[in-house]
């Protein structure tokens, strides 16, 4: 009872700090996502970095350990929760400087993304216009030149989203884990083996189906 009671304590105290800051962050991040801007890409990565150490603090990760240890956290809500808090702390118990460096490399490819613009010739589509081309034009020239135009962005992002898989695995790979993907999986309380054999079952179900559609488009 004790340790629930600490534990009580402990949430509350986090609730305070995280939860106003998380709206924060998640709104900013909405603003640079409609905006575009510079100033607003840097304002939701700083809130970022600042939510993230918000569940960092390895005293803190620490105690989170010996509450689950403790077994005396028992109401079944709190043990949810502690669960969750253990979990988002655990992703957090690398080097600040190493985590910032993630989070303003994300920022940048999702800018450069939501910057990018597509092209015909000389004239810059917007989204709208592009997926109406792409969706209703006969014209195969036309259409090619905007599909081609639309893949562009991957050339653009592609340096800066190999470095972060790179900062990312190497990231996992300091918390035990066998690379980033398995992380995510596992700090998501997904099983990784379980969702390997999903998509292989899926890929048997569906094979031979897209094969068939596969020959009628070609």
């Amino acid at each position: 009872a004790g340790d629930e009671a600490a534990y009580r304590r402990f949430l509350k105290a986090y609730e305070e700090k995280v939860v106003p800051l998380s709206r924060d962050t998640n709104l900013a991040s909405f603003q640079a996502s409609i905006s575009g801007r510079d100033e607003d890409y840097k304002r939701s990565s700083d809130l970022q970095i600042r939510l993230n150490k918000a569940s960092s603090d390895p005293g803190e990760f620490a105690a989170l350990k010996r509450f689950r240890a403790s077994g005396k956290v028992r109401d079944l809500l709190l043990k949810r929760q502690l669960d969750v808090i253990y979990n988002a702390y655990l992703r957090n118990q690398i080097p600040a400087a190493q985590m910032e460096e993630m989070v303003k490399l994300q920022a940048q490819i999702e800018q450069k993304f939501n910057t990018f613009r597509i092209r015909m010739d000389d004239k810059v589509l917007s989204d709208n216009d592009a997926e109406g081309i792409l969706r209703t034009s006969t014209d195969s020239g036309q259409l090619e030149k905007v599909w081609r135009s639309s893949k562009e962005i991957g050339r653009v992002v592609a340096p800066d989203i190999l470095k972060l898989v790179h900062l990312r695995n190497a990231a996992a790979r300091q918390l035990g884990f066998a690379n980033f993907q398995q992380m995510q999986l596992k700090l998501g309380e997904q099983d990784p083996g379980q969702i390997e054999a999903l998509f292989d079952e899926l890929d048997e179900l569906t094979r031979g189906g897209f094969v068939a559609l596969k020959d009628d488009i070609d």
